[in-house]
């Protein structure tokens, strides 16, 4: 289900309470791979690939509000995809709703 505002679209990529326990969940969304983070109950969404070398942060870890790339350790801030010293990657707007976990995808 989406829904429009005209120049992005709200993408559901999860049931509410799906993601459980789990910190980090891939999910596809307008055609992106996002991670979503999941850090003691607010979920965040970044692009999924590391632009280093293209690892999946979904397989990564999460450490002091940052998810940590498995291949080379760069950390992405989890609100703002920044990256220290290095190119970061995009975050996307959540809303968590009744109905399910909705990402703001720009169309």
């Amino acid at each position: 289900m989406n829904a429009t505002d005209g120049k992005s679209v709200w993408s559901k990529v999860a049931e509410t309470g799906a993601l459980g326990d789990r910190p980090l969940t891939q999910v596809e969304a307008g055609g992106k791979t996002l991670v979503l983070a999941n850090v003691k109950g607010r979920v965040t969404a970044l692009d999924d690939r590391c632009p280093h070398f293209g690892a999946s942060l979904s397989d990564g870890q999460i450490e002091n509000d940052h998810v940590v790339c498995p291949w080379h350790a760069r950390e992405y801030d989890l609100q703002t995809g920044a990256c220290v010293f290095y190119e970061g990657v995009q975050a996307y707007p959540v809303e968590v709703r009744e109905d399910g976990v909705f990402v703001l995808i720009p169309t």
